[in-house]
């Protein structure tokens, strides 16, 4: 009985703040800060007064984009291509069905590999990241891993933006998105965001760190609230017209957006049937479609005075005219699907650890993700970027995974461009890797060059080769559907070498040339015009 009677004990004492701890998992926020958040009202109450009657912008204005992918310091953790071009996808169809006449573009990628920002943004090191790798021809946005405020213990931080609205471009003017958020469903994180960046506040404005709890015996808000950054913020009314009618100075300062007193903060429903009213004792109904809002996975719209709020900001505000800048409208809007050309069809390769992987080229395409899996499913893809129509895979380009002889790959592609994010991914391909372990140099040889590239036809190609010894090497020309072309057996003498490869018999086009010897292979792509 003593036994047991000390079990029972333990697992109350070590089981009961699991619990607990389950049951306060904190639930997702906006990191937007009390000073920001100020700015951004008294910015959107300036231009509004300002320019009052905003004209619906005539055609879409494209915005420069520029993504900075953080992983730690040993290039780990980054977020990956495919999940940042489905997120923009839907950001931009988001921002467009709500007739925001904004689309975002990849003005460029900044791979950054810096543990400090990565995990940490808020601090020292991490905020002199940011400011350090901005871009002053585009909007920064950086994806990291984690974005919680060390002040606000209890809430997960999706994301949050940054302005300390000092000079022009900002000193601070940029989004920081955490990878989760690279997705479909979590582009509302960063249509949220870019929300802030161009002058929306919160519909709760004011009770960001204190929402409202209404319970029977009080269930109405006071006057006024002071929780957020020590402001005292006057409580907005349920009436849009009449005495009582607020909307226009208090809560985020559009009357339509109904009060929202951050009643979707934790909320587990996208239908409030609460008890909340208003400091006039009505009964107050948020929206809980409202993308600046709290009401998680419900949100899918912006109010036409939020939209006016965006569009006026985007034109009017001087601290905007960089972005204004780079409205460069797209020459290609969409992408073909291209065909998958080798290896297909269950065909092996000569090498296990070593394979070039090609396509036909996409006009307007910028560049590639290619994924590859050993399941039909993709569930242990490898996402990889290639800038042209091939890409070599190799042990060093993915350590780690190629390590298996005759192992079953399965691989897809998905071409896009700067502007041009939805288009379709590839139906999957499958191959076999081969037997040889095709080492991705040769032990002993010091330079391997090609010239010229590209050549035409009547040119020779010439192969310089630095060796440590003597070798023999075959040297192999390969087409873009992998079939062997023509193959020499070549001797080295130690020192510099130089030899000349006729390529008479060649069509224009892109081929694969190998150094191959005992001691490894070194592959080299060739242009002939």
């Amino acid at each position: 009985m003593k036994k047991n009677s000390l079990l029972s004990l333990f697992l109350i004492l070590f089981l009961a703040p699991l619990s607990i701890k389950a049951q306060q998992t904190p639930p997702p926020t906006c990191g937007l800060s009390a000073r920001d958040a100020r700015i951004i009202y008294d910015d959107m109450i300036a231009l509004r007064e300002r320019f009052p009657n905003v004209a619906p912008m005539r055609a879409v204005a494209y915005v420069p984009v520029w993504f900075h992918l953080v992983a730690k310091a040993d290039g780990t953790g980054r977020v990956s291509m495919n999940k940042i071009l489905e997120m923009l996808c839907e950001w931009n169809r988001l921002y467009s069905v709500n007739g925001i006449e904004l689309q975002f573009y990849i003005k460029g990628i900044d791979n950054l590999n810096n543990s400090s920002l990565y995990d940490s943004p808020r601090s020292f090191g991490g905020e002199n990241a940011l400011l350090s790798n901005k871009k002053s021809d585009g909007l920064n946005v950086y994806f990291i891993n984690n974005a919680n405020d060390p002040s606000q213990p209890n809430a997960t931080v999706l994301g949050y933006y940054l302005n300390t609205n000092t000079g022009i471009p900002y000193d601070a003017d940029w989004l920081v998105i955490i990878n989760s958020q690279a997705s479909i469903g979590g582009a509302v994180t960063i249509a949220h965001e870019a929300g802030h960046a161009f002058s929306l506040p919160h519909p709760f404005l004011g009770w960001e760190s204190c929402p409202f709890v209404p319970t029977a015996s009080n269930p109405c808000a006071p006057a006024t609230i002071s929780c957020f950054g020590g402001g005292v913020y006057a409580v907005e009314n349920a009436a849009r017209t009449g005495v009582d009618a607020n909307c226009s100075t208090a809560g985020d300062g559009f009357c339509d957006t109904p009060p929202d007193y951050n009643l979707g903060f934790g909320a587990n429903t996208c239908n409030y049937v609460g008890l909340a009213c208003d400091p006039k004792s009505i009964k107050i109904d948020p929206d809980e479609k409202n993308i600046m809002g709290y009401f998680s996975g419900c949100e899918t719209f912006f109010s036409p005075q939020q939209v006016a709020a965006i569009q006026n900001n985007y034109l009017n505000n001087s601290k905007r005219s960089y972005l204004r800048a780079g409205n460069i409208a797209p020459t290609v809007t969409t992408l073909t699907t291209p065909n998958l050309l080798s290896p297909i069809n269950g065909a092996s390769t000569t090498y296990y650890n070593n394979f070039i992987l090609s396509w036909d080229a996409v006009a307007g395409a910028t560049g590639y993700t290619v994924e590859i899996a050993k399941t039909p499913t993709f569930f242990d893809s490898r996402i990889l970027v290639a800038t042209t129509n091939t890409l070599n895979i190799n042990s060093n380009l993915l350590p780690g995974y190629l390590t298996v002889a005759s192992q079953n790959y399965y691989w897809r592609i998905k071409p896009y461009s700067n502007y041009v994010f939805c288009s379709v991914v590839t139906t999957r391909q499958n191959f076999v890797a081969g037997l040889v372990n095709g080492t991705h140099d040769i032990s002993g040889v010091s330079s391997f060059d090609i010239s010229p590239n590209p050549l035409s036809n009547s040119q020779p190609l010439q192969l310089s080769i630095t060796a440590e010894k003597a070798l023999n090497a075959q040297v192999k020309l390969f087409n873009i559907a992998g079939k062997l072309i023509k193959t020499e057996q070549i001797h080295f003498e130690a020192g510099f070498n130089s030899q000349n490869m006729s390529v008479s018999e060649l069509y224009s086009g892109i081929y694969i040339l190998t150094l191959e010897s005992e001691n490894g292979i070194v592959y080299k792509k060739v242009i002939v015009n």
